[in-house]
């Protein structure tokens, strides 16, 4: 288990250190991402790993203070309550952040990476950034409920912002039985953000960064692993990872009965390690 859970743990450092760097962060990396970032999940993630990489945890303060109003606070305390106990002394916002001092440097918006700053560039940092980037990167119709949930914002915040932007005409709404389900009207969106134009791959990181980062934990429960306590645990947070996980492209672990729970676990590391690589490969040199 140490062995696959290091490699998990270096794989998922280097996927922080490129995230970072493809919002405009100045890191040495070789490349950086061709795909959406998510900086409140970024943010919290690296929080949460700070022991393993402390240089990276306090260089991204150093965007923070220059970049911080692009940061939604109040989705990153949600997003860290939903941690659950665990994280509760980890991070806050209210006092892990550095107020933003003004833009010292320039970044490049037009990048994959950055779409979601850019939304919020245009939009504001509110809930319909998030939505918008939602709408467009799927052709499903969606409901207010699975829109929140994507997003990690209550279904009140939710649904007003798809208010909004139904409004605008950016988006509609289809009555069908007891729901609404929106879809994004692309002849009214710009043309920087329709499907099939330059929308880059977008990945539902607040909820596969979280559960990286608390399987790469995962080796800490190793010496353990010959109590029954510590397998139950174990088999515990498998098996919530898969349900959260359940839907993304991401591998999710066997929890067939009679599995060896460890045996299980080193093979689901193995599995996420190969998909960090493949995420990896998808970037902008």
């Amino acid at each position: 288990m140490m062995t696959t859970s290091t490699s998990l743990q270096a794989g998922l450092l280097d996927l922080l250190a490129s995230q970072w760097a493809g919002i405009g962060l100045t890191i040495d990396v070789s490349a950086r991402p061709a795909y959406v970032v998510d900086p409140e999940a970024l943010i919290l993630a690296t929080a949460e790993l700070a022991d393993l990489d402390p240089r990276l945890a306090d260089t991204s303060q150093d965007w923070i203070a220059d970049y911080g109003w692009y940061v939604n606070h109040r989705r990153l305390d949600r997003m860290r309550r939903a941690r659950g106990p665990q994280t509760a002394g980890t991070f806050d916002s209210s006092q892990g952040l550095r107020q933003p001092r003004g833009r010292d440097r320039e970044m490049d918006f037009g990048s994959p990476a950055m779409m979601l700053l850019r939304l919020r560039g245009l939009v504001g940092v509110n809930a319909r950034a998030e939505l918008l980037l939602r709408l467009a990167s799927t052709t499903s119709p969606q409901t207010v409920a699975a829109l929140a949930h994507w997003s990690v914002y209550s279904k009140q915040n939710t649904a007003e912002a798809v208010g909004f932007l139904v409004d605008a005409g950016v988006a509609a709404a289809a009555r069908i039985g007891n729901r609404d389900e929106i879809q994004l009207v692309p002849e009214n969106a710009p043309a920087w953000f329709r499907p099939g134009g330059q929308l880059p791959p977008v990945t539902q990181w607040a909820t596969v960064l979280p559960v990286l980062a608390e399987v790469a934990r995962s080796t800490e429960l190793g010496p353990t692993l010959g109590r029954v306590s510590a397998q139950v645990a174990l088999r515990s947070m498998m098996r919530t990872a898969a349900e959260r996980l359940a839907g993304t492209e991401w591998p999710v672990p066997d929890l067939r009965p009679g599995r060896d729970v460890g045996d299980a676990l080193d093979r689901w590391h193995v599995s996420l390690t190969d998909r960090l690589a493949e995420v990896l490969r998808f970037q902008v040199r």
